[in-house]
């Protein structure tokens, strides 16, 4: 099967070159990120080197400390700390120091690296809160040690920048993988039944019995682990839903005892699964718009002003939405696999129960049968979407040889 037409005609693929081809066009597509986040990895190396020398030029130096605004304190004792917050600064880039290693995609490389300088960063600033004593006995001899800091934190920031404008490319990316990786699943399936299917033919009754009662187990307990997996990114995605609209909480009461004549503001922010409901979203956004416009006017204050702004732009633009969505479309996919989780349930207890091993011989070969060939329709389905999505993301046409 392949997608659209060409006149050389599409790449012959087989499935396990389909991954590989898959990480070569998304690395071709991320070419000019490589090029940008190598320059800034310099900058950042070398800022980071800078920052080593600052410290190891702030634990040589030989001057007595300033004293004037820190409470008693001997000067000995404020080198000694100096000495010990030097080293631990040498330490924190030590265990953070860039390691050498393949990735599969640039995108995978960039983000590791984002990682590791932001925990170098975090590690840093919990050095100087718990050395400030030392940092306000200085105040003149860290200017070095400031500059490579800021850099590193600048860098970093435009690092990550430029990894988020690249969020589409690799939605698409993930997207083909994910594919990829379905079809994997069931082939690991498609062996099970098979061998199950073997087993039916080969061996008695009670016996198989037992192996079909653990295939359908196990299979329960696969679809309990992605359910409980996709409950705790709902429960996650729904703390980030009650972050925003808490922070709305106070101006929105404000905003109900100003507007006595309009739907109430709270009752929405209070249940927000009734925000599912397009026109509840639309009175929301509406309703926070005009407490924003409340705010910038001056008729309603907040304290908290900072975060209340970052949630009205949340809930006026396309995060809430988005973490909405997510969440419904989390709830909608729990759907058919709880229901298959019953009737895994009940199938297994019929089959502990049955006392008629021909007919349940029958009865199962004749179900497995089945699932080999919606396996079959599911490969081929999926077999399309890869060689379209290839295509549509890629412009490169591929016809993929499944296992």
């Amino acid at each position: 099967m392949f997608f659209g037409k060409s006149e050389d005609g599409p790449e012959d693929l087989e499935f396990p070159e389909a991954a590989g081809a898959l990480k070569s066009s998304f690395n071709r597509k991320l070419g000019s990120l490589d090029a940008k986040a190598a320059r800034m990895m310099r900058s950042i190396d070398e800022a980071v080197v800078s920052l080593g020398a600052a410290a190891e030029e702030f634990r040589e130096l030989d001057k007595e400390p300033d004293t004037d605004f820190i409470r008693a304190t001997s000067t000995n004792y404020i080198k000694e700390q100096k000495n010990s917050y030097a080293l631990l600064l040498a330490r924190i880039l030590s265990s953070h120091a860039r390691q050498e290693k393949e990735h599969e995609t640039i995108y995978d490389k960039y983000y590791e690296e984002i990682q590791r300088i932001g925990a170098l960063l975090s590690d840093v600033l919990k050095a100087n809160a718990q050395f400030k004593m030392v940092l306000d006995a200085y105040p003149n001899d860290l200017n070095r040690f400031k500059r490579a800091f800021s850099a590193i934190e600048m860098q970093w920031r435009v690092l990550k920048a430029e990894l988020e404008m690249r969020n589409r490319e690799t939605s698409e990316y993930r997207e083909i993988l994910e594919q990829l990786e379905s079809v994997v699943a069931l082939e690991d399936e498609l062996g099970l039944l098979h061998r199950s299917m073997e087993e039916l033919s080969h061996q008695s009754w009670r016996r198989v019995e037992a192996v079909e009662i653990e295939r359908i187990e196990e299979r329960i307990r696969l679809l309990r682990e992605q359910g409980r997996l996709s409950a705790k990114k709902i429960a996650g995605l729904k703390a980030d839903v009650s972050m925003i609209l808490g922070a709305l909480d106070k101006p929105a009461r404000k905003h109900d005892y100003m507007a006595l004549h309009k739907p109430k503001l709270m009752p929405m922010l209070e249940n927000p699964d009734a925000l599912r409901d397009a026109s509840k979203y639309a009175e929301l956004r509406s309703q926070v718009a005009e407490i924003k416009d409340e705010i910038e006017k001056g008729s309603i204050t907040v304290k908290n002003a900072e975060e209340v702004g970052r949630a009205i732009d949340a809930a006026l633009g396309p995060r809430l939405r988005g973490l909405l969505d997510e969440i419904y479309a989390l709830e909608s996919a729990m759907l058919p696999a709880n229901s298959e989780i019953r009737e895994l349930e009940r199938e297994s207890q019929e089959l502990r129960d049955a006392v008629s091993g021909a007919s349940k011989r029958v009865s199962a070969i004749s179900r497995i049968t089945e699932r080999i060939s919606e396996i079959g329709a599911e490969k081929a389905r999926l077999s399309g979407n890869v060689e379209r999505l290839f295509y549509s993301y890629y412009r490169k046409r591929i016809r993929l040889k499944m296992p």
